[in-house]
């Protein structure tokens, strides 16, 4: 079987590894990485245990993020007892951590700190066929691209009055066919219009979602004032594909590409392609912003209007959303005035429209970002969050790899900026088409 490779990293760091991952596969590197390949219903420790016993070798992205991680120090430490060789992938000039420092302080380094990051990718990958024995790719012969025969010349026309005549019988015809057009097209706006009939279909399993089962009833929800689920004026504003004109990840390591968005109902769909990463997400609009959230798993996004008095109050959707599903809705109340963060109390209601649900929400600020946690009968949910203007844009998810993403759009420019959860610092990414 050929060698296998861990991929080891901190949550902030993922579309670092995710670009890793990509490139060494398509140079027919085989990768272990989570949490694609986690199965779900099995014990997650055990897996990573596995896959460091079938590994050949691990590559570890060194970071800020890694130095502070304790799975990505569990998983160096598992390594380590099984003899398996370790290639640290620094991606950020910091120091190394002590513990750290324990297993990797003899151990030859891998810079990757300045741009583009697929060169350093391509030398990590000589430096896993060395160590694995992979015999590297072979090198295509280039096979000369024989020239087309040269056109032989068209003979000169004997009866150019016979071509005269056809292109101005074509002409006529094209003419009378715009008038009989012309005027059918004008009946046909004068008739009535008949509208269509938007279908709203309710999650078949609400707590799917993120939302839980119903605990209190609708009503206890002020549906007044809840933030308005209605688009900019032209909803088509944010939709098309963009081009990745500046953007940084949180370490400062500069990245581009593109950034395509398409309308789903209330909600946007959102794929990137960058030179780090390619990554798909679910967006709610918010006058000219859009509030993205982003992951490979299941999750979701809220856009919270911060009241003056400790209150929230949210407008919600899941990466599992169809279009015709219906956003749900959340506000939380008991919060400090003046301040995001705190303890609030929240009632919400599902997107079915019917059943609602509460439970508590905690806000931590974090540096630049804000950490959240919902508890909602008896389940955990965690959330990161970026505040802008008076609105906290928020993804949530049930385990530690998403981020969120805050968008101005000004004509055919936008502004952007976004982070992962655990992470205390904001990356930029400004877009224009």
């Amino acid at each position: 079987m050929d060698p296998l490779i861990f991929l080891s990293y901190a949550s902030r760091d993922k579309l670092i590894a995710d670009a890793i991952c990509s490139r060494l596969e398509n140079q027919n590197i085989r990768c272990w990485i989570a949490p694609r390949d986690v199965h779900p219903g099995a014990d997650y420790s055990n897996q990573i245990a596995d896959a460091l016993e079938r590994s050949t070798a691990m590559v570890m992205v060194f970071s800020s993020g890694s130095n502070a991680s304790r799975h990505v120090k569990s998983e160096i430490d598992r390594a380590f007892s099984l003899g398996k060789v370790i290639i640290p992938f620094r991606v950020e000039d910091v120091e190394l951590d002590k513990g750290l420092a324990y297993y990797l302080s003899k151990t030859h380094w891998l810079d990757a700190l300045t741009k583009p990051l697929d060169q350093h990718i391509d030398r990590l990958a000589g430096t896993i066929r060395k160590v694995s024995g992979i015999e590297p790719p072979p090198v295509p012969l280039a096979q000369p691209v024989p020239l087309p025969p040269a056109p032989a010349p068209a003979p000169a026309s004997k009866i150019p009055w016979i071509i005269g005549g056809v292109v101005l019988a074509f002409g006529l015809l094209l003419a009378a066919a715009f008038l009989l057009f012309s005027r059918s097209q004008r009946r046909t706006d004068n008739a009535p219009q008949i509208p269509s009939q938007a279908q709203h279909a309710p999650l078949q399993n609400p707590s799917a979602s993120g939302a839980t089962v119903s605990t209190s009833p609708p009503s206890a929800l002020d549906m007044a004032s809840t933030p308005s689920t209605a688009r900019p004026p032209d909803k088509e504003s944010f939709v098309g594909t963009w081009k990745i004109a500046d953007a940084a990840m949180l370490n400062g390591v500069p990245y581009d590409g593109t950034v395509a968005i398409a309308s789903s109902g209330s909600r946007y769909h959102i794929k990137w392609n960058s030179t780090v990463s390619t990554a798909s997400g679910i967006g709610l609009a918010s006058g000219n912003q859009l509030c993205v959230a982003y992951s490979a798993e299941d999750y979701g996004v809220v856009i919270y209007r911060i009241g003056g008095d400790g209150t929230l109050k949210g407008r919600w959707a899941g990466s599992t959303f169809s279009a015709n599903d219906r956003d749900g809705l959340e506000n939380a109340t008991g919060g400090t005035p003046g301040k995001v963060e705190g303890t609030y109390d929240v009632k919400g209601l599902n997107p079915d429209g019917t059943t609602s649900y509460q439970g508590r929400l905690t806000i931590e600020k974090t540096g630049e970002t804000y950490q959240l946690q919902w508890e909602v009968v008896d389940r955990l949910i965690k959330g990161v969050g970026i505040k802008s203007d008076d609105a906290l844009f928020v993804a949530w998810g049930y385990k530690e790899h998403f981020g969120v993403a805050a968008y101005r759009f000004e004509g055919s420019q936008a502004k952007g900026a976004w982070t992962v959860v655990g992470a205390t610092r904001v990356g930029t990414e400004n877009l224009t088409k």
